[in-house]
């Protein structure tokens, strides 16, 4: 096992929260639906794939986690999120990290704070995880940083005002970097078109691919739709590329370094070094 089961997370979060007096922060992070999936014998005999346990499970968890929440002092402000889903099968990807179609990319968003947030409310325009930070500190009243990505949604949680939809972009480098394929996968979404665009830089097969896809007419993303012929295509291709070539830029080069105890200790409990 690699994991730590989501119910042994929540009781570590409820002791942990047992213990606080006045203002705090708490990450929680569920990592039981992740392949392979093996949910307790109770609830797989609930469901016909082993996935939905796993999932009902985490639900079940956050559930008690926040009942908890609901019995301490003051006003907590929660975010629920997902850094991925799961393809299972869709584009032929059986779990995540080689693609970015929105089988993977389409994630939840929960934002509760009682007395300021409608109950209830739901957005449909897309947003990004670089728009997480910004919020949180809107909605604390905390002064923004300078020259941080995102924005905040708080405007649109309100419905104070109408948000404009900016530029979504995501990426995996996972083929490049730790798998060593040298595959590496971008997007940006300027809705309702989606531009994907894949390179594959290993010497025996250097080329890169286009994808354009309609996601309000296909939201599947099965329709490839791109024609270099066609100015607005041209365009969000020269968008993703310059957006991609900026990141470069700043992006910290690759390098093994030899991690102490501490951050040993903590990717650990995160669940991604496993029982190394």
């Amino acid at each position: 096992m690699f994991e730590r089961p989501a119910d042994e997370v929540t009781e570590r979060a409820i002791r942990w929260l047992s213990k606080r007096r006045g203002p705090w922060f708490l990450f929680v992070h569920y990592f039981d639906a992740h392949s392979p999936y093996e949910p307790d014998e109770s609830w797989r005999q609930r469901f016909p794939f082993d996935y939905d346990g796993e999932i009902a499970f985490v639900d079940e968890q956050v559930g008690r986690l926040l009942e908890h929440v609901r019995t301490m002092n003051g006003r907590t402000l929660v975010v629920l999120t997902a850094d991925h889903g799961e393809s299972l099968g869709e584009h032929g990807e059986a779990n995540h990290n080689r693609f970015v179609y929105d089988a993977t990319q389409w994630v939840p968003l929960v934002v509760l704070l009682e007395g300021v947030i409608p109950p209830g409310k739901r957005i449909t325009t897309p947003v990004s995880h670089v728009d997480i930070f910004p919020t949180i500190l809107s909605l604390l009243g905390l002064r923004q940083p300078r020259d941080r990505p995102g924005r905040s949604l708080r405007d649109m949680m309100l419905g104070d005002t109408a948000v404009s939809n900016g530029p979504i972009y995501a990426e995996t480098m996972v083929w490049k970097l730790e798998n060593r394929q040298g595959i590496e996968v971008r997007s940006l979404i300027l809705e309702p078109l989606k531009v994907i665009w894949t390179r594959h830089t290993r010497p025996e097969s250097i080329r890169e691919e286009w994808e354009l896809f309609d996601r309000r007419a296909d939201s599947r993303e099965l329709r490839n739709i791109f024609d270099p012929q066609v100015p607005a295509h041209r365009m969000l291709r020269e968008k993703l590329a310059r957006l991609s070539a900026q990141l470069e830029v700043h992006a910290p080069q690759p390098r093994s370094v030899r991690l102490d105890p501490e951050s040993l200790k903590n990717l650990r409990n995160l669940g991604y070094l496993g029982g190394h």
